[in-house]
């Protein structure tokens, strides 16, 4: 799509004659006139949205990338100005081009900010329903607008069993309240829910939220896959269909996150989901976002099948063919469609081809000669026929990808090893520690290889492994305490922020797959802090020595810990109630009921700030969780984290605990990527000790 020559990388000003009113400052009819003239090319399909109210410095301008995404950006008003909002790709799906512009009411001066978002002035996005943004009372550039009616959702069209096996579906909704394109992103899913249950689909609901009647959120997505994984076998299939704003993920959280996000859903943790699901069960994924493309990569080895509306780099765009095209030359196949652009048309084309019994049967046909599945061939027709209607392709702005999987890493029942995956981007290796890639016995009484271990330890390889490292460092023999005490712990689970709304799956690092405590320890010599052989311990500011029996608690994460991560922070704890009694436990505000640290009284605990380093604190209820001396130690070794402490620091004969893990950008989670895990999660009973 062609661009503006005026279009900049950051920020540009431009002094400008103006007139207006009698006092010499500028009117808004005049202001926009200088934004026509100065930043629009007519030749561009592009509309500009001007504010009726003046701004001032008071004013807060913040551009509305979803908080999922990291933090927003507050744009400086310096003077009082006119406030307009250039949006280059109208109709298409964010993130994609758009520009703020401020006007000076007094001097003309032209200030610009690109952006890739809607604009929120003191708190409310402007221009974010479909009837504002369609309505030229709104526009500088533009013309009448043809946006009319009421929005109607489909039925199903078609009444028909799937084959082979039966259907289950996920349609979700990744809109969240406050931003653009809500109506077609509902129309959306409604739309697709239809076409899914007219092929005898069973289709579940999601939404950010969850809040309508049998939805799931965003959150309860994991559950869902974990229990359909467990219903699904070889012949069913699974249709996993997302709507939403979509956006590439940034090179340094790619690996944890995956290479896109749609809605919410980001492609790596998506494809850690499908992981679970038996490799005869036909995964087919399609995607309806900006930059949809960027999934597909992640799916390979997980998806038969994936679909995505655009490109990496380009958007997907909503309902066009009333509105946009009366500003820019008709022509649209499809007039009387709803809702995106992609998605309408492909709906519309899976619902012609299966309606058409000579269509039909050819699909059957072509399913059978190539060794494939009907819903493979019907989609594949149906991606190619979508063409026609879709008038965002049909001008060049984005083009849908199909993608049909490679050789899955999903293990056959009966066999540990995964096949190795050509396509899978990230290489073949197999961790022992993730649950679905695992090499271990589900059980944990053998090690990886199957054999056990000659030298009598316990049979259980993350155990041993444990006791190894814990006995490095302290110089005593653990093995027998952590073979019958350790616990295996659920991993992959979901975490609550300590703001009970937000939630996690638990990932690599911050991960506890194992932990448990052990009790009246006798140390050869006390442990000093600092680097190690390949080792750390980290020590308060007011140390005191081992100098008695100690208690040490640990846990085992499922990836190694970076000592020196450049990006994330980091936050490892280990939280007790030393005498069973509540009255003097830690109680956490509303705004944080489920805070990791609730209904304890003695904190020790280790903070690592990217970039900087760690910190080490001991806080107490009896000094009101002021910092206090202690001989606390905390160990970091390798995939495992362990507590040293005096036990009758922790008073062992009453004494409960829990022990937690936190990973996070420096805003404590207050925006993805985050991560942690807390056993036993607030709200549960602590662990007792031994």
């Amino acid at each position: 799509m062609k661009r503006n020559a005026l279009r900049s990388a950051g920020l540009i000003a431009l002094i400008l004659p103006g007139c207006g009113h009698s006092d010499g400052s500028i009117s808004r009819d005049r202001a926009g006139e200088l934004v026509a003239e100065k930043l629009v090319d007519e030749d561009d399909p592009t509309i500009v949205f001007s504010h009726p109210e003046l701004v001032s410095p008071d004013s807060s301008l913040v551009i509305g990338m979803p908080e999922r995404l990291g933090e927003r950006t507050t744009l400086a008003v310096e003077s009082t100005a006119w406030f307009f909002w250039i949006d280059d790709e109208p109709g298409a799906r964010f993130d994609h081009p758009t520009r703020y512009v401020l006007v000076d009411q007094q001097t003309g001066e032209l200030t610009v900010h690109d952006a890739k978002w809607w604009p929120i002035l003191d708190g409310q996005p402007l221009w974010a329903g479909a009837d504002a943004y369609w309505d030229p009372e709104n526009w500088v550039v533009g013309s009448e607008s043809g946006r009319s009616g009421t929005i109607t959702f489909p039925e199903p069209t078609f009444a028909g069993e799937c084959q082979p096996g039966y259907g289950t579906a996920l349609v979700f909704n990744g809109f969240a309240e406050g931003e653009h394109g809500g109506e077609d992103f509902a129309l959306d899913a409604a739309n697709m829910s239809a076409t899914l249950e007219g092929l005898g689909f069973s289709v579940t609901r999601g939404t950010t939220t969850g809040a309508g009647a049998g939805e799931i959120s965003t959150a309860g997505t994991a559950e869902w896959f974990t229990q359909k994984a467990q219903e699904l076998g070889p012949g069913d299939n699974l249709v996993i269909y997302i709507t939403g704003h979509g956006s590439t993920v940034t090179d340094e959280f790619s690996g944890t996150l995956g290479h896109g996000e749609a809605g919410g859903i980001y492609s790596g943790v998506l494809a850690n989901q499908l992981k679970k699901f038996d490799p005869g069960v036909e995964i087919i994924v399609i995607v309806d976002s900006c930059h949809s493309g960027a999934m597909l990569a992640d799916l390979n080895c997980v998806a038969d099948l994936a679909i995505s509306a655009a490109r990496d780099d380009q958007s997907s765009y909503g309902d066009l063919d009333d509105s946009f095209l009366n500003l820019f030359g008709g022509g649209d196949a499809d007039p009387e469609d709803q809702g995106g652009e992609f998605t309408s048309a492909f709906a519309r084309s899976i619902n012609e081809l299966v309606a058409d019994p000579e269509e039909r049967a050819r699909l059957e046909g072509v399913a059978q000669q190539d060794g494939g599945s009907f819903m493979t061939a019907l989609l594949g027709d149906a991606e190619i026929r979508e063409r026609m209607y879709n008038l965002a392709y049909q001008r060049g702005w984005s083009e849908a990808q199909f993608r049909g999987g490679a050789a899955k890493t999903r293990p056959a029942i009966g066999d540990p090893t995964p096949p190795v995956c050509d396509g899978d981007p990230g290489g073949t290796t197999t961790n022992a520690t993730d649950p679905s890639d695992s090499d271990t016995d589900p059980t944990g009484d053998t090690d990886p290889t199957g054999d056990t271990d000659p030298t009598g330890g316990c049979g259980d390889a993350n155990l041993e492994h444990i006791a190894q490292l814990i006995g490095d460092v302290l110089g005593v023999d653990v093995v027998e305490s952590v073979c019958t005490g350790g616990e295996p712990l659920p991993p992959d689970n979901e975490t609550q922020h300590s703001d009970g709304v937000k939630t996690s799956n638990a990932q690599e690092e911050v991960d506890w797959i194992n932990g448990g405590s052990i009790l009246g320890v006798d140390l050869p010599s006390d442990v000093p802090c600092g680097p190690g052989a390949g080792f750390t311990v980290l020590c308060t500011g007011e140390t005191l020595p081992l100098d008695g029996p100690v208690a040490i608690f640990y846990g085992h994460v499922a990836a190694p810990i970076d000592i020196d991560e450049p990006v994330y922070n980091y936050q490892y704890g280990f939280v007790f109630d030393t005498d069973g009694d509540p009255a003097n436990n830690y109680t956490p505000g509303p705004q944080y009921p489920a805070d990791f640290f609730a209904d304890t009284d003695l904190w020790l605990y280790t903070v690592h700030n990217a970039g900087e380093g760690w910190y080490t604190w001991a806080s107490s209820a009896t000094a009101g969780f002021a910092n206090v001396p202690s001989s606390e130690r905390i160990v970091i070794y390798e995939d495992v984290v362990a507590l040293v402490v005096n036990q009758d620091e922790i008073n062992g004969k009453n004494a409960s605990w829990r022990m937690t893990a936190f990973r996070h950008l420096g805003d404590y989670g207050a925006t993805m990527p985050w991560s942690g895990d807390v056993v036993p999660p607030v709200g549960e009973a602590l662990n007792p000790l031994p």
